[in-house]
């Protein structure tokens, strides 16, 4: 591996616990791991993509890329900075070049603010003068396709796909380099879906937007990423490009995803894998592998240890006892 290699964004050993019950002695007994010793990076104007089912914590992990979220431990290396070692001064000029695309956008946008107050908001908090915050907002509203003459209305005089646009362009005001995406086009129909994802792609491309894209829609993640991370309990389990996940799966979750997904063939058939149980608690998470409980190749070392996060070929990385063993 080069040494002098240094990624856009790195993470390493990211920890997220939320405190949920407290000891007789009133401190902290019981944590939900959220995100529990996550690594990984991105590259500048790559996308990766984060799937999982609900609860997995990739959204808290694209919170804590942008320090909305403090970590319990481990590094956030942005451009060659740990962001958890900044003063509040400094993380609030940095903020600038990172910003995040939300789920809602009505939730987003206060509802008493018109359009152009809302976009003028992130350029005025940054000290932008009047006439360049009008400049920028007239090029973002063109660039996302929104009429001009739209400004002056009110959030709820617009559609959900007109929304997101909005948000997209409110998030890209102050010219960010790193842009997290959680769930941007779930609540979206899929005909308009379609339209929001084609215009991210648009904007990375005329941009050079390093993405965090996060969904549990595999063909969502499919058609928007370069690199996809499978998340499962807080924690990684694999981590590859996108062609080699989807065609060579290898940790057993993943192949679970992957087999659910839908085929526009009604007379083809296709083994589904069915999980068994329910997804562990996150304050409880078993012993050994998070997944044991639920795999059905899982074997008596998964729960006594831990499996380590190896690199099976090259960029190919999995958390899984199985998995290592058989390409030993």
């Amino acid at each position: 591996m080069n040494r002098d290699y240094k990624p856009f964004i790195r993470v390493d050993h990211l920890k997220k616990y939320f405190p949920v019950a407290k000891n007789w002695r009133g401190k902290n007994s019981q944590y939900v791991k959220a995100v529990d010793d996550v690594s990984f990076s991105i590259d500048k104007g790559e996308t990766l993509g984060l799937v999982g089912e609900s609860g997995c914590g990739k959204s808290t992990t694209g919170r804590l890329l942008l320090h909305l979220l403090t970590p319990t431990s481990g590094s956030l290396f942005f451009d060659g900075q740990d962001l958890t070692q900044l003063s509040k001064q400094a993380l609030w000029q940095k903020r600038r070049e990172m910003q995040f695309i939300f789920q809602d956008p009505y939730a987003a946008l206060n509802p008493r603010m018109t359009i152009q107050d809302s976009l003028h908001e992130p350029l005025k908090a940054y000290g932008e003068d009047k006439r360049t915050r009008s400049e920028t907002i007239k090029t973002l509203i063109d660039a996302v396709g929104i009429p001009s003459q739209y400004l002056n209305r009110y959030p709820h005089e617009f559609s959900g796909g007109q929304l997101q646009r909005i948000g997209i362009a409110r998030s890209l005001a102050l010219k960010p380099k790193f842009v997290v995406a959680d769930e941007p086009v779930a609540a979206l129909d899929m005909s308009i879906q379609a339209q929001i994802l084609n215009l991210m792609k648009e904007l990375q491309h005329a941009f050079n937007y390093t993405y965090l894209f996060i969904s549990h829609d595999l063909s969502v993640i499919d058609y928007m990423s370069d690199r996809i991370g499978v998340m499962y309990l807080g924690k990684m389990v694999e981590l590859t490009d996108r062609d080699a996940l989807y065609q060579e799966p290898l940790h057993p979750y993943t192949q679970a995803l992957l087999s659910a997904i839908p085929i526009a063939e009604p007379q083809r058939s296709k083994n589904k894998i069915m999980l068994k149980g329910e997804i562990p608690s996150p304050v409880h998470p078993p012993s050994g592998c998070h997944f044991r409980t639920r795999c059905p190749f899982a074997k008596a070392i998964c729960a006594e240890k831990e499996p380590e996060w190896v690199e099976m070929k090259k960029g190919h990385y999995v958390a899984c006892h199985v998995v290592q063993e058989a390409h030993q």
